[in-house]
């Protein structure tokens, strides 16, 4: 038995990514713990909050690292909206988020066994949680990481600068530390995500259940499909990989995240390695994602 934690920075497609791993694993989503990424910390922290309050999903929720090991914080909001969650006008929550810091949680919760990790924002929190306690990563029954972008197929560029994606490219210096420690790791990188198989397009979009979490979801990705005309779900896409492994093709080596400055900072490369098992996953082999994700707002 596996019990599990999302590690996020909500944002529209980790919203959904909480909705999916809701429908995976249930009352086993022990905690989303936030960290800065799409929007700051505080907002993303009120955005897990409301996806917990406005669908009566029963994880705790814990408030993460509020910048980058290094670097000055630099957030997404032109593409998540001011809000994180496409400028949908949802209320701030009632719901509160717990008291101890998402780094300790993510300990505590390793100490108690059988923890499995999804972390699709920066990896600031892991990182941290590593610094506090060296041996969590023997501690993670598996881990999975949405991140990268390794041009290992025809859709894997970066999606900040050439080299790097968003989470990679926002800490480095914490991607670098997690691949360094943990020998095992599931990386969903934009290789796969931005592949068209996955994307979901306005006839979609009209398409998703008129439910409870169907309607929340089209409130949220209104603005996006409007002004792309595609919805790309990164981070559900990453939480799908992480519990249907079979229907993805992929390579492993190790995974090398560049931490100098220049215009390869935050850039991904993955090297043969005998010492390491990163698996970079790169090919959908059907669309059982869609049908999931369609299935999780009925």
């Amino acid at each position: 038995m596996s019990f599990f934690i999302l590690d996020s920075d909500p944002g529209v497609d980790d919203a959904c990514a909480i909705i999916l791993a809701d429908s995976f694993f249930g009352k086993d989503l022990l905690a989303v713990t936030t960290v800065a990424g799409n929007v700051s910390v505080y907002k993303t922290t009120i955005n897990a909050l409301r996806v917990k309050e406005n669908l009566n999903i029963s994880y705790k929720v814990y408030r993460g690292a509020s910048k980058p090991l290094v670097k000055t914080f630099s957030d997404a909001s032109d593409v998540h909206g001011q809000d994180g969650l496409g400028d949908s006008g949802l209320p701030p929550p009632n719901l509160k988020e717990e008291e101890i810091s998402a780094p300790e949680a993510i300990i505590r919760y390793a100490k108690e066994g059988n923890l499995s990790l999804i972390a699709t924002g920066p990896l600031t929190n892991l990182a941290l949680a590593i610094i506090l306690e060296p041996e969590l990563p023997k501690m993670i029954k598996d881990l999975t990481v949405m991140g990268g972008a390794f041009m290992l197929t025809e859709f894997g560029r970066g999606n900040v600068t050439p080299f790097s994606e968003f989470n990679f490219w926002e800490d480095p210096e914490a991607a670098s530390i997690v691949f360094d420690s943990f020998k095992r790791v599931n990386v969903v990188p934009l290789d796969l995500t931005m592949n068209p198989l996955l994307w979901f397009d306005g006839s979609d979009f009209e398409a998703f259940p008129q439910s409870k979490k169907g309607s929340f979801v089209k409130l949220i990705t209104k603005s996006f499909i409007k002004r792309y005309g595609k919805l790309v779900l990164h981070d559900a896409i990453a939480v799908d990989v992480h519990t249907n492994m079979e229907d993805y093709q992929f390579v492993e080596g190790r995974v090398k995240i560049v931490i100098k400055n220049g215009p390869m900072r935050g850039a991904s490369f993955l090297d043969k390695s005998n010492d390491y098992f990163h698996r970079v996953y790169l090919k959908p082999l059907n669309e059982g994602f869609k049908e999931r994700f369609l299935k999780s707002l009925g």
